[in-house]
């Protein structure tokens, strides 16, 4: 814990901060606050960490979309200097194949992890940001016109999809079973299950379907936008502006789109995905002002730490969470329980913290996980 490693050369500061905070926030389990749902002091915080059961967005909805967001926004940065280095495009169309590949792996390994066998679907993070980013690099070359007017593709041709097959109310949670990106996965799965593989294209207990990389892959592109913005020559004073119009512009919009098309993440629904997007455009533009603009930035030294490792605690958290809490037991189980309703968030904070301190080993070391 001695005074902060120098920060990484070439990378935008306030991107890693950002990132990091969005992973902590992950790997905090909802800070152990569903006890406190009930808690007139405490319900707001309780119910933003929770998602919700079908429509609707909270704070805990906009993890998944400020990790598409993300991705988006590092990839002009990211193929800008692969151009720099004279990578032709077909040499970064290999990259950005191996790349998905690589998303797709981790995603299998921690879906069949506990399990007796293989299982192999499309719907966790990692697999649908592997899809979207694909998608997002086969029109990255076309610039900042060509990139909206794919993403605006994207997201119509997936309210088109649904509504083609199921009317106005194809979203609806009465048509959970029967909307068509469900139906795509039970075809799926089924068509597996005949040859014998029944953990292929599994149905998702939560009701997510597999088509929904196609509007998460117009997310990301949103987030490309903004890294094509925070690339360009504009004043940082200009960007951040630009920012937050493009935040107050997605939220209005998605709020207008969602009398028609109602906010259902789990579909992630066109109005979804533009709300969303505001949100992050907003996070964005506060992490880029205070810390790249005004220069104040000893305060996210502790988000970048985790930020700049984001795949590690990702697969950490899914991976040794429980271990973590088993390792922590022996000496908090008693303390704890005299807490009462609050042992959860401290347990909770503390698992936390352990992950942090894997990360800032890590970075200690300059050790950084990469696809």
């Amino acid at each position: 814990m001695n005074a902060p490693a120098a920060p990484l050369p070439g990378r935008l500061m306030s991107l890693d901060a950002y990132r990091g905070f969005i992973m902590l926030a992950m790997v905090s389990a909802s800070l152990g606050t569903r006890g406190l749902m009930n808690d007139p002091d405490w319900h707001w915080l309780a119910d933003q960490l929770e998602h919700r059961k079908w429509e609707g967005c909270t704070f805990w909805d906009l993890i998944q979309p400020s990790f598409m967001f993300m991705v988006g926004v590092a990839m002009p940065f990211a193929f800008a200097k692969r151009k720099e280095h004279g990578e032709s495009w077909t040499f970064q169309f290999l990259h950005a194949t191996k790349r998905t590949l690589l998303l797709i792996g981790i995603g299998i390994v921690m879906d069949s992890f506990t399990k007796d066998s293989l299982t192999i679907q499309f719907i966790r993070v990692l697999q649908q940001i592997a899809i979207g980013y694909f998608i997002a690099f086969l029109v990255l070359h076309l610039g900042p016109k060509g990139q909206a007017a794919a993403a605006i593709l994207l997201l119509a041709g997936h309210t088109y999809l649904f509504y083609h097959f199921g009317g106005s109310q194809a979203w609806d949670w009465s048509n959970r079973e029967t909307n068509i990106g469900r139906v795509i996965d039970l075809h799926c799965h089924q068509f597996f299950l005949h040859l014998g593989y029944a953990n292929v294209f599994g149905l998702s207990r939560g009701h997510y379907v597999t088509i929904n990389a196609i509007s998460a892959a117009g997310t990301i592109l949103i987030g490309v936008l903004v890294g094509e913005l925070l690339r360009s020559s504009w004043t940082p004073g200009k960007k951040a502006l630009t920012l937050l119009i493009a935040g107050a512009t997605g939220v209005g919009l998605g709020m207008l789109l969602g009398e028609w098309v109602p906010h259902v993440k789990k579909l992630w629904t066109a109005s979804f995905a533009i709300y969303a997007a505001g949100w992050t455009c907003w996070m964005m533009c506060a992490f880029y002002f205070i810390i790249d603009i005004v220069g104040w930035r000893g305060w996210s030294w502790p988000f970048i730490v985790v930020g700049v490792n984001s795949i590690f605690i990702y697969f950490s958290s899914g991976v040794f969470n429980g271990t973590i809490q088993s390792l922590l037991k022996p000496f908090t189980f008693y303390p704890l329980q005299e807490l009462g309703k609050w042992g959860p968030v401290v347990l909770a904070t503390l698992v936390m913290f352990v992950q942090w301190l894997l990360c800032l080993f890590l970075y200690r070391h300059r050790i950084f996980f990469k696809v």
